[in-house]
């Protein structure tokens, strides 16, 4: 029985440590090009075109994410892996600066 306990509890200490913030830090593409793809992926983009105005991107809205400074964002550290994917396909660098807040 203690070890079926101990085991619920480490699990639910897992889950909980998912939704901790984490600070991801992006090295942009050197080509100019590829740098405002990304941005325009993780961040937000209105495209307009024919006199419609629509969005294009803001994967860090959808994930819950804010953004601290140029390339450097806030997610939950579940969603890191979806940031990083978008960061490989576009030839960008990626890095998790902190995954550990306590006053926050």
């Amino acid at each position: 029985m203690g070890a079926v306990f101990w085991q619920g509890i480490c699990y639910g200490n897992m889950l909980l440590s998912l939704d901790a913030p984490t600070v991801v830090r992006v090295e942009p593409p050197k080509d100019v090009r590829l740098r405002e793809r990304l941005r325009y992926r993780i961040e937000d983009a209105r495209i307009s075109r024919g006199g419609r105005v629509r969005r294009a991107g803001d994967v860090l809205r959808k994930l819950g994410g804010r953004r601290l400074a140029p390339w450097i964002y806030v997610v939950k550290k579940r969603d890191v892996g979806h940031i990083a994917k978008l960061v490989k396909e576009h030839g960008g660098e990626f890095e998790v600066v902190s995954s550990s807040f306590s006053s926050i």
